[in-house]
């Protein structure tokens, strides 16, 4: 049987695969987990904190995909397409759609509560796009600034995922194309046929 912290820390993710954002309370999570207030606090000081340690464990993961795609791409361009397209492959199911939707809208609160934390969080994500990035200046296009341009085109993920959570037209089928013609545009880029 799981340990309280790894119970709470899989209820939580269940409710959030669930019912998103809006459905996502402590008192959910102890009642899914079958554990008082008591054990909660003796592993997270929050709510937020409990977001900030879902947020690293699917950063974590999806920086590990991330690098596996980034690997198997050799042309710096196209890596850079499978990040973005990896990113918002998640507005098409609806359970993980769920997840980043949760954590793109509690991201200020997360930050706020614990900014160490939630910038470890986003530095497990950006770390592959970074190195992309990286890669695409090294192959003859020295405008691009990895870090700076790797922010950017991270907060543009985000507000597109969170546009199609929320059902707005630009979701992950035509959010893609969008959002890779925008970062070519913005990065000075001439996208591949």
């Amino acid at each position: 049987m799981p340990d309280e912290r790894e119970r709470l820390l899989v209820s939580a993710r269940a409710i959030l695969e669930r019912s998103g954002p809006n459905g996502f309370k402590i008192k959910t999570v102890l009642s899914e987990s079958h554990l008082s207030t008591r054990a909660f606090y003796r592993h997270f000081e929050d709510k937020e904190d409990l977001l900030r340690e879902l947020m690293e464990q699917h950063y974590a993961a999806l920086a590990q995909r991330s690098r596996e795609v980034l690997t198997a791409c050799p042309d710096p361009l196209l890596a850079l397409k499978a990040w973005l397209h990896l990113m918002l492959v998640p507005a098409a199911d609806p359970g993980r759609a769920a997840v980043e939707a949760a954590f793109a809208m509690d991201w200020q609160e997360v930050r706020r509560a614990h900014p160490e934390g939630f910038l470890h969080a986003v530095g497990l994500l950006l770390e592959p796009l970074i190195e992309a990035l990286d890669r695409l200046r090294s192959s003859g296009h020295p405008h691009v600034q990895p870090r700076s341009d790797a922010a950017l085109v991270l907060l543009l993920t985000r507000t597109v995922l969170l546009q199609a959570q929320s059902g707005t037209p630009m979701d992950s089928e035509n959010g893609i194309p969008v959002l890779w013609s925008f970062v070519c545009r913005a990065l000075t880029l001439s996208p591949p046929p």
